[in-house]
């Protein structure tokens, strides 16, 4: 009831409730996530409701709350980031702008001249980037990289090129922790013997670094696409700047992988000899070999490599065997359409490929 009557946008209330007493409501409001237990999934998506009803009609105030508290408030979020609606609001942050409405002509143009008045600054402070990137690949709780790898993800592609969260990302000693991640020992039973086991720890870990490689690889070619100047005016100058910024970024990430390709070949390796998932009975009750996760997750990566178009890269895929590795996947797992999907697009992407390209 108290959720319905917040969210009821009566004006005085909310002014009450954001603006006055110095921030001591907003504060024990906050104070929902001061636990060490797990919360309430119904409280939660009652928090959830009212920031989002907050973030549309007290913009303002309500970034100012969250800028001036920072990675100690985010720190509070991540505590509880295995609840789905506090994934949910810290995604929100993430994003480059949060949309509202309502706003009034003098609003608007206050709002135009400084964007950082209705804008969460998360997502441009190294310190919260940090504190993302380091949960995913740290915690002991199997859903928690998966649910931060979703969250980057979905930031990576809703993002601009420019956004501190790609250069974040694409700083070596993050690829490198993404790519061990990605090879670890640890993560050797990241398909699991059993398909309804529960994920462990290393499991999710690489599961996540894997995703978020590969995302982060599918978003610098979609910024490295080629750059039509005919068409382009004075303002669009930032757009081949950025084209410039995603080439030097892709260039260093493939010189980063060379190293790791032959360890990423030893894994697929594996899929193709023997099966690191107990095979599952279909409807004709006849044992079908069973990808798993992980599997599909690393013939997608080596998808998004080859769409760099990286000669190094590209050498080192084919003298590996990883992409022979990827085609005999292709055969062994017939009922595996998204391993088919993704092998299709790599070889494609090859035989589509500029004409010196090796």
């Amino acid at each position: 009831m108290s959720c319905e009557v917040i969210c009821c946008e009566v004006p005085e209330i909310l002014r009450i409730l954001v603006e006055n007493s110095d921030g001591r409501l907003l504060d024990k409001l906050f104070s929902f996530l001061t636990t060490e237990s797990k919360l309430d999934y119904y409280l939660a998506g009652y928090f959830e409701k009212i920031l989002e009803m907050l973030f549309k009609k007290m913009t303002v105030p309500m970034m100012k709350y969250f800028n001036e508290s920072g990675p100690q408030l985010l720190s509070r979020f991540l505590d509880h980031v295995d609840n789905y609606s506090i994934m949910q609001i810290i995604q929100r942050l993430m994003l480059p702008h949060i949309p509202f409405n309502n706003v009034t002509e003098q609003e608007a143009e206050a709002l135009a001249a400084d964007k950082s008045l209705y804008q969460c600054n998360w997502s441009y402070s190294v310190e919260c980037c940090q504190l993302l990137f380091d949960w995913m690949l740290s915690s002991t709780d199997g859903d928690i990289p998966l649910h931060l790898s979703d969250l980057l993800i979905t930031v990576l592609q809703l993002s601009p090129p420019e956004t501190l969260v790609i250069k974040f990302l694409c700083q070596s000693n993050c690829i490198d922790r993404l790519l061990t991640a990605i090879i670890s020992e640890d993560s050797e039973d990241a398909d699991l013997k059993h398909a309804g086991d529960p994920y462990t720890s290393a499991t999710s870990i690489s599961l996540a670094a894997t995703s978020v490689l590969e995302s982060l690889n599918s978003r610098l070619f979609e910024s490295n696409l080629p750059f039509d100047q005919s068409t382009s005016s004075v303002n669009d100058f930032s757009d081949e700047e950025n084209c410039l910024m995603a080439k030097d970024q892709i260039e260093s990430i493939c010189n980063q992988m060379l190293a790791y390709i032959p360890q990423l070949y030893a894994v697929l390796r594996k899929y193709v000899e023997s099966n690191p998932c107990e095979p599952f009975v279909n409807q004709s009750r006849a044992l079908v070999p069973r990808l798993g996760h992980r599997g599909l997750q690393l013939v997608k990566l080596v998808e998004s490599m080859v769409r760099l178009a990286n000669t190094d890269t590209d050498e080192m895929l084919c003298s590996s065997g990883t992409l022979s590795a990827c085609l005999a996947m292709f055969f062994k797992f017939e009922n595996s359409s998204f391993l088919h999907l993704s092998v299709q697009r790599t070889v494609c992407s090859i035989f589509e490929s500029d004409k010196n390209r090796t």
